[in-house]
């Protein structure tokens, strides 16, 4: 991509320059902007300008000289051919594709990664089909992002079924939990085994699933784990 742009800038253009100006401002402006004041700058902040950038590119097949033919040819293809291995990768197994090492780590690796949550939810919802009448509470970790919402967006349609966020690093059981199990509903929790900080045994839960993560470049993986109050 990076070959044909500067194709583009070198033989296009004078031709087209308003287009390119307005294009690479479209694309670089947002990029700067953030680089500028974020603290964290990720490959998915970008996404929403790659657009932009597309199109310069594809620009680059208006009129292209018969010296310089095969040459982007050659290019896209060797594109093509990446972009569908990786893809492929993605869909069939995720930890093989050769994503960047911020990338890996966020959606494959650590407390943000999804492993595990479409089969609690799949647990979930067998357990309230088989005990219509029973009210379910699921703590999760944290009050919003991956695991509140990626299992809320599973149970939507479950009425019985309450999510509620118990925050992080708790050593013991956090106090809507117990409430909720007093109150005589079945009580579960969904939480990273890194961000439980205490023994899920000497707390009187029962592990029912524990979710790996991807491994870590040093040999190590994390793991969600599914408990619940006997």
């Amino acid at each position: 991509m990076i070959v044909i742009w500067v194709y583009n800038l070198l033989f296009n253009l004078k031709k087209y320059w308003k287009e390119f100006l307005i294009l690479n401002i479209w694309f670089l402006g947002p990029i700067g902007v953030q680089s500028e004041y974020a603290k964290v700058l990720t490959a998915r902040y970008i996404l929403f300008s790659l657009p932009f950038l597309i199109i310069f590119i594809a620009s680059a097949f208006l009129e292209i000289k018969t010296v310089w033919k095969w040459f982007l040819a050659v290019f896209l293809v060797i594109f093509a051919v990446q972009s569908i291995l990786f893809d492929h990768w993605l869909i069939t197994d995720p930890t093989r594709a050769p994503l960047p090492r911020s990338e890996r780590s966020g959606y494959l690796e650590e407390w943000t990664a999804g492993q595990g949550i479409y089969e609690a939810s799949v647990y979930l919802q067998n357990y309230q089909l088989q005990n219509p009448t029973q009210k379910v509470v699921v703590g999760t970790e944290g009050y919003f992002g991956t695991l509140p919402d990626g299992l809320e967006a599973y149970l939507n349609n479950d009425k019985n079924i309450t999510i509620v966020g118990v925050g992080l690093n708790f050593t013991d059981i956090p106090s809507p939990l117990v409430n909720a199990q007093k109150a005589g509903d079945t009580t579960f929790l969904l939480i990273n085994n890194d961000r439980f900080k205490g023994d899920y045994k000497k707390e009187g839960l029962t592990l029912i699933a524990e979710y790996p993560k991807a491994i870590h470049p040093d040999g190590t993986h994390e793991s969600l784990m599914f408990l619940n109050f006997p």
